[in-house]
């Protein structure tokens, strides 16, 4: 991507000559920030480094780079400051394609939907982390589903709910499973459940398309009857349904 120096000095883009030797553009980034491959990243599990991310600056680089194209995320240099980033970018050498480039769009999607991260609110992430077994491999595991979902927003969704089981109030298994249910479901049909869905009876008989299929990713339930009657009740968010749901502002 070529920038004219007067809309780098306006937007603070600053240039790094990476390993390759070819110039990467950044925003607002130290020239001597960590490039991929450097002795002090070979250590850094994939896994644990998604939780190294929660940091306040994280959030205001995905912001920054949240409606940018996957074009300009091609050796960005800006990225090497989140740790998940650098770890990934050191197992698989710099992003030169699309695949791996989309990848780190949903990352930062992911990390823009923890929302605004303060230094208390990182603090005590930590704090409750320190106490966790197994991180390395929740960590890999969520790594695993931003890599497979088909858009950004799915991956938004996983980061709001991360920060759900992070703030406490769900469980890791919670968490997990909710990442899995969204992964499952059409992108369509989530904005459906966010936005759409009402416990007021359809004027047309029968389901809503979108919720059969809510039902079979596991975020919402069948609550009618064998036999149709007075029993019988309209689908409804699922406990995990219902936790997406309460987390939309």
């Amino acid at each position: 991507m070529i920038v004219c120096q007067q809309c780098a000095r306006e937007r603070h883009i600053t240039f790094a000559t990476g390993i390759d030797g070819r110039e990467r553009q950044g925003f607002g980034m130290d020239q001597t920030a960590p490039m991929p491959g450097d002795a002090a990243d070979s250590d850094e599990g994939v896994g644990v480094s998604i939780f190294k991310s929660l940091v306040p600056s994280v959030y205001e680089i995905a912001a920054e780079m949240a409606e940018v194209g996957i074009d300009a995320l091609v050796d960005n240099v800006v990225l090497d400051a989140i740790p998940s980033v650098r770890a990934l970018r050191t197992l698989f050498g710099l992003p030169g394609n699309f695949r791996e480039a989309w990848l780190e769009k949903k990352l930062l999607a992911m990390m823009y939907g923890l929302g605004p991260i303060s230094v208390e609110d990182s603090e005590r992430w930590q704090k409750k982390l320190a106490s966790e077994s197994g991180l390395a491999g929740t960590g890999e595991r969520v790594l695993a589903l931003v890599d497979r979902v088909a858009a950004a927003l799915k991956a938004e969704l996983i980061g709001q709910v991360m920060r759900a089981w992070l703030d406490g109030t769900c469980d890791r298994a919670t968490f997990l499973r909710t990442a899995e249910m969204i992964d499952n479901a059409l992108t369509e049909d989530l904005v459906y459940l966010m936005e759409s869905w009402t416990d007021q009876p359809w004027k047309e008989g029968g389901y809503e398309p979108a919720a059969r299929r809510l039902i079979a990713a596991g975020l919402m339930v069948d609550r009618s009857s064998a036999i149709l009657d007075e029993t019988s009740k309209l689908p409804a968010p699922s406990d995990e349904g219902a936790l997406l749901r309460s987390l939309q502002t």
